[in-house]
């Protein structure tokens, strides 16, 4: 997902009753962010979470870390959207 869809595109999204949106998304957005795609009808998430390990995740140069990802996870959990990954 570009960068400013949750500024630019799903505030305008008006998605109608009974259709759930999924995304493909990066786990760098907030908590504020993850609201607003909540509210324009994405249900799921597909985070590009490939590890809960820093040391990992600096390996592979991801620019993220464990926190980071764990973080994602509990912003999913409170604007309940649910985060699909292996």
């Amino acid at each position: 997902m570009p960068a400013d869809y949750p500024r630019e595109v799903f505030p305008r999204l008006n998605a109608p009753n009974g259709l759930a949106i999924r995304y493909e998304v990066r786990p760098d957005l907030s908590g504020p962010e993850l609201g607003v795609l909540s509210r324009a009808g994405v249900r799921r998430v597909q985070p590009g979470i490939e590890s809960l390990s820093t040391d990992t995740l600096r390996r592979m140069r991801k620019g993220l870390t464990a926190f980071g990802n764990i973080r994602f996870l509990l912003a999913c959990a409170a604007s309940g959207v649910t985060p699909e990954w292996k």
